[in-house]
C-alpha cells in the first residue's frame, strides 16, 4: 500500500535521512522576504542555519524572481510599522500625563517614564530610518546573495511557461496542487506556485535529488491539513514528485525547519528564535483574516434583522464554513492589496523626496500602475466577497423558508 501511495504515509527515518544528508534545500520566496520582519538575532541565527547547508541550498527561478519583486514592499512594512510603534507609545505616553488619567504617579515618575519613552521612541526612530535605507542599500539582501548565489534555477522559457498555464487551467479546476487557490489572481500572477512546483520537478530529475522545501506559505494547496492540524504536504505532490523524479519531498515551515535542522547539524537554534519566526507567521495569517472577515460579515448582513439572523445558532455554522472557504479563495488578492498598498506608501515618499526631473516623473508614472493594479485587485477581492455572501444568504434563507414550511405543515396536520 505504501508503495502505490507514498503520500498518505510519513517517510520512513532512512529515507527522511537521505533527504538531510544528501538532497536539496529548497527556499520558497516567502522564506526569503521573512529575513525582513525578523528581529537582528533571530535572522542571523536562521543565516547561519542555513549556511550549514549551503553547498545544498538551490531556488527556483521564479521564486527569486517573486522575493525580487516583493523586497520594497516588505521594507517598506516594516519601517511603517516601527513608526506605527511610535505613534503608539505616544499615545500611551500622553494617557501617563492626563491630569486624571493616573493621578498615583509623581511627577518625579512621570519625568522617568517620559525620558524611558523618548529613549524608546529614538530607537525606534533609528530603525525605522534604517529600514527605509534599505531600499537603495540593503545587507539583508547583500547577505541573502551571497547565501544563494550560483544556486538560483533558469527561467523557463514562454513556450514552457505558455504550457504550463495551460496545463494549469486544468488542474485548477480539479483542485490538483499546489496553485489552484491562486485561480482568481490576474492572469500574469496566479500560476507562480505551479511554475515554482514544476521548476522544482525539473530540477530534482536533473539533480536526481530529493527535495526539502521550506516555504512560509500555509495555503491548503500546499499543505495536508486535517482537523485543524497539519500533517505534511499534500499527498499528491509527494505521488507527483515521485511519479516523475523518483525522489522523495518533505516540506517544513520557517520554525519547523530552524528545530528540525539545528538537531541535524548540531548548529544551537535558541528557542526564542523559533518563537519569534513562529509568532511572525502567526501574527501575519491572523491580521489578514482578521480583515477578510470582518469585510465578510459586513457583506452577508445587509440589515439589523439579517444581521440578528446570522448571529443565531443555526447560522453560525454555515457562517464558518462559509467564512473558511472564503479565506482560501481570497487571501492571497488579500495579501496582493496589502503589498500595493505598501508599496503606493513608498512611491508617495519618494515623490517628496524628487521635487523634479525624469526621475520623479518616472516615479509618479510607476505610481499610477501599482495604482490601477491595487483597484484590480480590490474589485477582484469584493467580488469573491459578494459571490461568498449571496451564496451564504440564499443558504440561510432556503434554511429559513425550510423551517417555515415544516411549522406550517405541522400547523396543517
Amino acid at each position: 500500500m505504501k508503495a502505490k501511495f507514498p503520500g498518505y504515509f510519513r517517510l520512513s527515518k532512512t529515507a527522511s535521512n537521505k533527504l538531510w544528508d544528501h538532497g536539496l534545500i529548497c527556499l520558497d520566496a516567502s522564506v526569503l522576504l521573512d529575513f525582513y520582519r525578523y528581529s537582528d538575532n533571530t535572522r542571523e541565527e536562521l543565516f547561519k542555519l542555513l549556511r550549514r547547508f549551503q553547498d545544498r541550498i538551490w531556488i527556483p527561478h521564479q521564486a527569486a524572481q517573486e522575493f525580487l519583486d516583493n523586497r520594497c514592499s516588505v521594507i517598506w512594512s516594516q519601517a511603517e510599522a516601527y513608526q506605527d510603534s511610535q505613534k503608539q507609545l505616544d499615545k500611551l505616553e500622553q494617557s501617563f500625563k492626563a491630569s486624571r488619567g493616573h493621578p498615583f504617579l509623581s511627577d518625579a515618575m512621570l519625568k522617568d517614564v517620559s525620558k524611558l519613552f523618548e529613549k524608546v521612541k529614538a530607537h525606534l526612530q533609528s530603525r525605522q530610518h534604517e529600514f527605509e535605507r534599505f531600499v537603495v542599500a540593503d545587507p539583508i539582501q547583500d547577505a541573502i546573495i551571497a547565501l544563494v548565489e550560483g544556486k538560483i534555477g533558469e527561467p523557463f522559457s514562454q513556450d514552457r511557461v505558455s504550457e504550463i498555464q495551460l496545463e494549469g487551467e486544468k488542474r485548477y479546476k480539479s483542485k490538483i496542487p499546489p496553485g489552484y487557490l491562486d485561480a482568481d489572481k490576474p492572469e500574469g500572477k496566479k500560476y507562480g506556485d505551479l511554475i515554482v512546483w514544476r521548476q522544482l520537478i525539473d530540477q530534482a530529475k536533473r539533480s536526481k535529488k530529493g527535495i526539502t522545501f521550506v516555504t512560509s506559505d500555509t495555503k491548503d494547496d500546499w499543505w495536508w491539513t486535517f482537523s485543524g492540524r497539519t500533517l505534511g504536504p499534500r499527498p499528491e505532490l509527494i505521488a507527483e514528485l515521485r511519479l516523475l523524479a523518483g525522489v522523495d519531498l518533505q516540506m517544513f515551515s520557517v520554525d519547523s525547519f530552524m528545530q528540525h535542522a539545528s538537531d541535524r547539524v548540531g548548529t544551537k537554534v535558541t528557542r526564542e528564535a523559533i518563537e519569534e519566526v513562529r509568532e511572525i507567521a502567526d501574527r501575519l495569517r491572523r491580521t489578514r483574516q482578521q480583515a477578510l472577515r470582518e469585510k465578510f460579515a459586513k457583506s452577508l448582513a445587509r440589515s439589523e434583522a439579517e444581521e440578528a439572523f446570522v448571529a443565531g445558532v443555526d447560522a453560525a455554522g454555515l457562517y464558518q464554513d462559509k467564512l473558511k472557504e472564503l479565506s482560501r479563495h481570497a487571501m492571497q488578492p488579500a495579501t496582493s492589496i496589502e503589498s500595493l498598498r505598501e508599496r503606493i506608501s513608498r512611491l508617495q515618499a519618494s515623490l517628496h523626496v524628487e521635487k523634479e526631473g525624469a526621475a520623479r516623473e518616472a516615479i509618479a508614472r510607476y505610481l499610477e500602475e501599482v495604482r490601477r493594479e491595487l483597484a484590480q485587485q480590490e474589485a477582484l477581492q469584493d467580488a469573491l466577497i459578494a459571490r461568498a455572501s449571496d451564496d451564504a444568504r440564499a443558504e440561510l434563507f432556503a434554511r429559513r423558508a425550510a423551517v417555515r414550511n415544516k411549522l406550517q405543515e405541522d400547523a396543517e396536520s
